[in-house]
Order: C-alpha cells, then sequence, then structure tokens
C-alpha cells in the first residue's frame, strides 16, 4: 500500500523575486517616498553612455588645445622666419654698400676724365670748342647743326648751333657736320676726332669731291656725343 508523502514548507521550491514584488514590499514607514530602482541592463547602459560622453568631451578638449598649440608654434616659426628674413636682407645690403664703397674708391680717380668724356647735355659749349679747334688744326671749314637730343636738356650755351624748338630727353646729342677741305684735310680731321677726351660715334658719313687728295672736297658727317643728363 502507498504511503502519501508529507512534503514541509521547508522543502517546498523557493518562489522567484520579481522587480513589482520589491517594489510593492516597500515597508509602511516609506511609504511617502516613491521607490526608484534601476534594472541592471538599464543602469549598465547609462553607465556606458557616459563613459563615451566623458571620453568625447576629453578628446574634444584634447584637439582644441592641440589646435592652439600648433597655432602658436606655426606664430612662432612665422615670426623667426620673419626676423632671419630680415637679418638676411640686412647683411646684403652691408654687403652692397661695402661692394659700392670699393667700387667708388676704384672710379673716384677717373672721374674727370669720365666728365670730360661725357659732357652736360645742357653745356655742349666745350665739346663745340673741342670741335671747332680740330677743324683749325686740320685746314677744314665747319659747320655744326644740332639734330635732336634724347633724353636730356637741349644746349643753350652754342654760338652758331641751330636748337630744335621742341627736343627730347636722352643721354646723348647728335650732330651734323658739314666739312670742306680736301680729302686728306677731312681723313685727319675725323682721326682727330677720334682721338678727342669725347665719348662720340659717327653715325653717317658722305663725302663729296673730284677724287684727288688735294683737290677739293666736301663732307657731311652725322655724329653723336653721349653725356651724362
Amino acid at each position: 500500500m502507498a504511503q502519501k508523502v508529507d512534503i514541509s514548507d521547508n522543502q517546498k521550491t523557493p518562489k522567484p523575486v520579481r522587480f513589482t514584488d520589491i517594489v510593492h514590499e516597500v515597508p509602511e514607514n516609506l511609504s511617502g517616498i516613491r521607490p526608484y530602482i534601476e534594472e541592471p541592463e538599464v543602469a549598465k547602459e547609462k553607465a556606458i553612455r557616459k563613459s563615451i560622453l566623458l571620453m568625447l568631451l576629453i578628446l574634444v578638449i584634447t584637439g582644441g588645445l592641440v589646435f592652439f598649440a600648433f597655432r602658436s608654434v606655426g606664430k612662432i616659426a612665422k615670426s623667426m622666419q620673419d626676423k632671419q628674413n630680415l637679418i638676411y636682407l640686412a647683411n646684403q645690403q652691408m654687403q652692397m654698400s661695402v661692394d659700392l664703397e670699393r667700387q667708388w674708391k676704384d672710379i673716384e680717380p677717373n672721374i674727370p676724365k669720365i666728365e670730360t668724356a661725357l659732357p652736360s647735355s645742357s653745356d655742349l659749349l666745350g665739346f663745340v670748342g673741342a670741335l671747332e679747334q680740330i677743324a683749325g688744326e686740320s685746314g677744314v671749314q665747319q659747320n655744326v647743326k644740332l639734330q635732336n637730343t634724347s633724353q636730356g636738356q637741349a644746349p643753350t650755351n652754342l654760338p652758331g648751333v641751330t636748337t630744335p624748338s621742341t627736343p627730347t630727353k636722352g643721354s646723348s646729342v647728335d650732330f651734323t657736320v658739314e666739312l670742306k677741305g680736301n680729302f686728306d684735310q677731312i681723313v685727319n680731321y675725323l682721326a682727330a676726332v677720334e682721338k678727342a677726351p669725347y665719348f662720340t660715334k659717327v653715325v653717317t658719313f658722305n663725302l663729296t669731291g673730284t677724287g684727288g687728295a688735294d683737290l677739293p672736297a666736301s663732307a657731311t658727317i652725322g655724329m653723336k656725343v653721349y653725356t651724362y643728363n
């Protein structure tokens, strides 16, 4: 005959505890306080979110600091480069001054010769006087006509020289010289002009004569004398 087994309360399977049971079992003395208990999954998600936000905030702050640090370094580098450029330019100017001073010492003894070779474009009396002296020594008759000037003032003190009404400015003066004599005298005149202490240039030359060295001849010479203003 089967026996009836009595299972006591201590041997019964424990009833699982639910979140709602915990909330309902709040003591009566705390009935005025609303209980707030988060589930573990929700608390874990919030902790992860807080960690992510904190990391993002740290990254933003770090990025800002790095950005401003790079800007500061860039400004310092640019300032140093500007100072180096100024130092380089100052050294170059000092070197140029030294070179110019050395060149001036080399040129200074020759200044009188340069002033003679390059007369002023507004004062060619000495140059025309030298041509007249050469003509007298060569035995030819001479007539000087001023054609034009390029980048300079027209001569104002040349007796017997025709001055154009609207001269142009420049560093040279063009002349036309008309000569009368014989072939040998004209050749001697040209040789003397070439040896004169002026920087002159024969541009055109037209000789008219019968062909004999001692026979009458005439020449029209286009000349240019260089000036310093």
